[in-house]
């Protein structure tokens, strides 16, 4: 983040209409919407959380208003909105933004980290990564790539496997 200096605000969203995630499943039954199963926004989506925490520093503090406000049939929260107080060593104020979500209708997953010159955003969906610096008016692709998002999880099952053949390390402990 350097390119882009002291980090000053960070604004995450994450989301997908439920019904829609998994077309081959009847939604009312997965896991997402029960809440004996572990389902909501807070559990499912969970991982925009562990990366602010990853990149940018512990997490100090959440402010967080938690709702159900679709009609979908679940018994868990569908919207999620949190402030996230990090503890940054270049910036001890940093707060991260967060919306998540079963509710919209186009899928949804990006990060924007402003910086005093300049931001760099983040879209999943997409696989890019652009940044504006201060006093330019268009974006400077950073990075673009096509991988699917299923070839992180078919490389860890591979490695495991292989493990299990050859009693090396696993590359995730």
């Amino acid at each position: 983040l350097g390119v882009i200096g002291k980090p000053l605000l960070v604004k995450c969203e994450v989301g997908q209409f439920l019904p829609s995630w998994r077309e081959s499943a009847d939604y009312r039954n997965s896991v997402s919407a029960q809440r004996k199963l572990g389902g909501g926004v807070l559990f499912e989506l969970s991982h925009e959380i562990d990366y602010l925490g990853w990149i940018f520093g512990k997490i100090e503090w959440v402010r967080a208003t938690i709702m159900q406000q679709s009609s979908l049939e679940i018994d868990v929260e569908d919207s999620a909105f949190l402030t996230l107080g990090i503890e940054n060593k270049a910036n001890p104020n940093l707060v991260a933004n967060l919306s998540m979500d079963f509710i919209r209708h186009d899928f949804q997953r990006k990060c924007i980290v402003i910086g005093e010159s300049g931001t760099i955003k983040w879209d999943g969906v997409k696989q890019q990564v652009s940044m504006l610096k201060q006093g330019e008016s268009s974006w400077t692709n950073l990075l673009t790539t096509n991988d699917s998002s299923n070839d992180s999880y078919l490389a860890e099952w591979k490695d495991f496997i292989e493990c299990l053949d050859t009693k090396k390390s696993p590359m995730a402990t």
